[in-house]
């Protein structure tokens, strides 16, 4: 079943930026039951949030450390892009 975000379900969460910084910032949260895949892998995390009436979705990819961002680009980096 597709489904919007519920506005009443946005918590105000913490947010690492990359020079270590912590910031409050709002977080969309869903409900048990909905159509988002969410995988773990070597050190980071994966969601997938299907477009409505769509066979794509989007992916966001989180590193399970908070300075991990740097280390999750160059892992994902095609190796041609560098040529």
């Amino acid at each position: 079943m597709e489904s919007k975000f519920d506005k009443t379900r946005t918590r105000n969460m913490n947010f690492h930026l990359l020079d270590g910084e912590i910031v409050q910032v709002p977080f969309m949260t869903s409900k048990r039951g909905s159509r988002h895949l969410y995988g773990l892998f070597g050190g980071y995390k994966i969601l997938s949030i299907p477009y409505q009436g769509s066979n794509f979705s989007m992916y966001f990819f989180l590193p399970n450390e908070t300075d991990g961002l740097p280390k999750l680009v160059k892992k994902l980096k095609y190796p041609t892009l560098d040529s």
